[in-house]
């Protein structure tokens, strides 16, 4: 893919899922930690961790759904749920009910200060990862709030200054990049 995309955060993902670069999550997907949390909300998932997203726990169901660890539901970020009950994961795109927890996760994310490197051990971050662990990647980048990080495959981050908008290529250098030690991994689905 040639073009450029700047996603803003309120349709990052539509987008994404528009140029194909969501579905390309599903052939390597970042090993995220998933935990719940009681009580219903962001606001509930302890420090260093985030509500997980909708198009997230739709991408990585299986991982999520095990991560209930026998709770019947647990609420998602943007007013959604995902359930177990009856014996098959469902996720909610809306969901009114009160939660008694919250499923968040975290990520090992941080910010490298050379462009397109990360150090020993550690990897670019994807386009795809960014989208959809959005508020780990935001909160890497939490130095400088204008900050942008490169991610792998030529794209790049910015930081809250930006909106943490996501480009899909970025042919300037940059003075960052956005690594992990997270390994990829298939995707359960």
């Amino acid at each position: 893919m040639t073009k450029s995309l700047f996603v803003r955060r309120n349709s990052r993902l539509a987008a994404l899922w528009a140029t194909g670069l969501l579905a390309l999550a599903a052939q390597s997907s970042l090993a995220a930690d998933f935990r719940l949390a009681s009580g219903d909300g962001e606001q509930a998932c302890p420090g260093g961790s985030y509500a997980l997203s909708i198009s997230a726990a739709m991408t990585y169901e299986e991982q999520a759904c095990k991560a209930l660890n026998g709770t019947p539901s647990a609420r998602l970020l943007g007013g959604g749920s995902i359930s177990t009950v009856g014996g098959w994961c469902h996720v909610k795109h809306k969901d009114n009910s009160k939660q008694a927890a919250t499923l968040c996760y975290s990520l090992p994310l941080r910010l490298h200060n050379q462009d397109n490197s990360c150090p020993a051990g550690h990897r670019l971050v994807t386009v795809q990862e960014a989208a959809l662990f959005n508020a780990a990647a935001c909160k890497a980048l939490d130095g400088n709030q204008w900050h942008v990080a490169r991610l792998a495959e030529g794209g790049s981050m910015g930081g809250t200054g930006y909106s943490c908008g996501i480009k899909a290529q970025e042919p300037q250098p940059l003075g960052n990049s956005l690594c992990t030690t997270a390994p990829l991994m298939d995707s359960a689905r």
